[in-house]
């Protein structure tokens, strides 16, 4: 499964903490922006832990979930490139 996840994260300190995890599963492609490629239950996993780095009166992460055919649509534009391998997803 393919996952975009971008966060707003008050706190210099949570958010460090926040993007080091993030690194963990996917590829950082701006600064408040990660895009994944993990099963549903990792996908699950993550959300639950994520939560309980945040400060949730503060702070949001927000995950979408794309489609392997929107994701063969995806247009970069400066750049980089797009690679859709089995294993691993990364837009830079």
């Amino acid at each position: 499964m393919y996952f975009l996840i971008s966060f707003d994260i008050t706190s210099n300190k949570r958010r460090r903490i926040v993007v080091r995890y993030l690194l963990n599963y996917g590829k950082r492609i701006q600064k408040s922006v990660f895009e994944c490629h993990v099963t549903e239950k990792i996908m699950e996993t993550m959300v639950g832990e994520l939560a309980k780095l945040i400060e949730h009166r503060e702070d949001k992460i927000r995950f979408w979930q794309i489609c392997k055919d929107c994701i063969e649509r995806v247009e970069v534009v400066g750049w980089g490139d797009i690679s859709l391998e089995d294993d691993e997803f990364w837009v830079v």
